[in-house]
């Protein structure tokens, strides 16, 4: 999904409505949607190298991957993971960054990653493609925990 779509469909979504408790990340891939490679998938473009609390991500029962304003994306993290080749050789070589010096270690040490899948269809229906929030936009950071 390209920025054109995301800006088309927001404009029209309703905003997302988080339930009382509900413990979500939502991570911003405003840059990564871009990729048109059809290898990168969204998946693996939302789970992949971020600089967050592995122990507040843990503690999120969902992921919302957020484009400009849109939740383009809702999974289930299983398990977080320092973002090593090791640990998540199938990201396609230039996306993994494993050509950048020194990246594999110590860079990995404080970027992070999940296994996980795409959350079921319910879950999946109460956020996407609604608007994130207007509270949650404008931070700086692409990383907003919420309940967590």
């Amino acid at each position: 999904m390209l920025k054109k779509e995301v800006i088309q469909r927001y404009e029209t979504a309703e905003e997302a409505v988080f339930p009382d408790g509900a413990k979500l990340l939502l991570i911003c891939v405003n840059r990564t949607i871009e990729i048109e490679d059809k290898s990168y998938k969204l998946l693996d473009k939302v789970r992949y190298s971020w600089k967050i609390s592995p122990r507040r991500a843990e503690a999120a029962e969902y992921v919302l991957a957020v484009a400009h304003g849109l939740i383009i994306g809702v999974f289930e993290a299983h398990e977080w993971l320092s973002a090593t080749k090791d640990n998540f050789g199938e990201i396609p070589g230039e996306y993994g960054r494993w050509h950048l010096q020194g990246w594999d270690p110590p860079e990995p040490k404080r970027r992070w990653g999940f296994r996980g899948r795409e959350a079921p269809d319910d879950v999946k229906k109460r956020y996407l493609y609604k608007r994130a929030p207007e509270e949650l936009k404008g931070h700086g950071s692409p990383i907003r925990y919420l309940g967590v």
